[in-house]
């Protein structure tokens, strides 16, 4: 497919209404493509929580919901007081649980006590219900679009472009992405940057065309710093999208401008921010997990959850209130932590886009947890801690295990490369729903995406201890 003449945008207040023609005529040949399958989770229980305000303002969504979820339950929600609806989580117990908020109602306190609350619906810490959130003046929008692209009115094209943001040097498009290689080769990758200030009629024509799309950089509530900016991205004619920003407070609603809101107003399908700073390395695992795992996007939003309470030990996560006027004194491994709990997902949690598989990066055996490809780099990156890394202020690598909750108890763990040991430690390990042993195994590295541990037949092996049945009487 070949771009228009490369010619540069000034941002901010930049137009494109001169290339929105050449916009729809390219969309309209790249939707003539097969386009990515996207269906819905049917399984249910399935839960729509409305605050008062939201009940007033979004009635024709909400109608919407209930019918594209017949037997779906829709009940009130305090967003000063979420855990008020404890008892009803409890009796239950959604897969999906929907909420429809104002802009002004959601922050990332709310964000926080919600994902304390969701992980206390049972006895293991990891969270019990995937989540999704509507706000702004686009939701009744939002599911006509979802309503036409299961019809197949509208497809979802099968690309994905990593906008990288602002940087210095080269900002040509290039094949493929170097944080999700296994990701792009099967989805006709495309990667670029640009100068900070600008962006070309190509870049936009290029997201414009995804159906996968990553933002990087660093972000503040109205965009991203020397790029895309709110009132920018509102213009830009989005096709059906998934839609991941990497960026700091790329999920802020209650500030004005918000590019939160103008992004929903492109109505992705689905849409991943934060609504406080975070590390950009968690987007890219979302985006390989959709590809590990085939789930749902409340599926990703609760990997991403998860993985947190993972990295805090695998113990019932307690997040911080933060206090107005008063910087926190975290460490940086607390900050990067608590900006990863608070990524939500805006849109339906159960909608499913089913993009090229790829195969876990492991093989399970008896005890051993053998590496077959490292071709998944962001998601053998820990994020969260850089103990063992060599390199000061990078990640160590990491491995995500899930062994049957039979095996027992894990009671250590050694990683060897050729014979050889590699330092190493047991981050966190829970048993979720009685069924699944969930382990996270730190590993040494030397910089980012640079560890001994990265090459085939490197083995993770964990020892059990028997779990003891119930004793005999007498």
């Amino acid at each position: 497919m070949s771009w228009i003449i490369r010619a540069d945008v000034e941002l901010p207040g930049m137009r494109w209404r001169a290339c929105l023609l050449v916009v729809g005529l390219l969309l309209g040949t790249v939707r003539a493509e097969p386009g990515l399958p996207v269906t819905l989770d049917e399984r249910g229980p399935y839960l729509i929580l409305a605050t008062q305000r939201a009940e007033k303002a979004y009635a024709p969504a909400l109608a919407r919901a209930a019918r594209l979820h017949p037997g779906s339950r829709r009940l009130a929600l305090d967003p000063i007081r979420p855990q008020a609806c404890l008892g009803v989580l409890k009796k239950v117990r959604p897969r999906y649980t929907l909420l429809f908020m104002t802009p002004q109602e959601l922050n990332v306190d709310f964000a926080w006590r919600w994902m304390e609350l969701t992980a206390g619906l049972d006895e293991d810490p990891f969270v019990d219900t995937r989540t999704g959130i509507l706000t702004g003046e686009a939701t009744d929008a939002y599911f006509a679009r979802l309503e036409g692209v299961l019809a197949g009115k509208e497809t979802v094209p099968p690309r994905l472009v990593d906008n990288l943001g602002p940087i210095v040097g080269s900002s040509e498009p290039v094949r493929g992405s170097y944080f999700l290689p296994a990701v792009s080769a099967r989805l006709d990758g495309r990667s670029f940057g640009h100068p900070a200030g600008k962006l070309s009629h190509d870049d936009v024509l290029l997201m414009a065309t995804a159906g996968l799309l990553h933002l990087g950089g660093h972000g503040d509530p109205a965009g991203v710093l020397g790029g895309m900016q709110a009132a920018d991205w509102s213009q830009l004619p989005l096709a059906p999208a998934f839609l991941f920003n990497g960026c700091c407070f790329g999920g802020v609603t209650d500030s004005s401008p918000s590019f939160c809101l103008a992004t929903l107003r492109s109505r992705p399908l689905a849409y991943f921010a934060s609504l406080y700073p975070d590390h950009g390395m968690p987007v890219y695992q979302e985006i390989d997990r959709l590809a590990l795992t085939g789930g749902s996007a409340g599926d990703l939003i609760k990997g991403t959850q998860d993985e947190v309470i993972l990295a805090l030990g695998a113990s019932r996560p307690r997040l911080p209130h933060l206090e107005p006027g008063v910087t926190p004194s975290w460490t940086v491994s607390q900050t990067m932590l608590y900006g990863t709990a608070s990524r939500v997902l805006f849109g339906d949690p159960s909608v499913r886009l089913k993009i090229p598989a790829v195969g876990s990066p492991f093989k399970l055996l008896e005890q051993d947890a053998v590496l077959l490809d490292a071709g998944l780099p962001a998601t053998l990156t820990d994020t969260f801690h850089g103990d063992l890394c060599s390199t000061p202020n990078m990640f160590n690598a990491r491995a995500l295990l899930e062994w049957p909750a039979s095996r027992g108890k894990l009671t250590g763990v050694e990683v060897l490369v050729w014979g050889k040991k590699l330092r190493s430690r047991v981050v966190g390990a829970a048993v979720e729903d009685g069924r699944v042993l969930r382990v996270q195994v730190d590993i040494e590295s030397t910089g980012l995406f640079r560890s001994p541990f990265f090459v085939p037949g490197a083995t993770v092996r964990c020892r059990f201890a028997p779990q003891r049945g119930p004793r005999s009487p007498g």
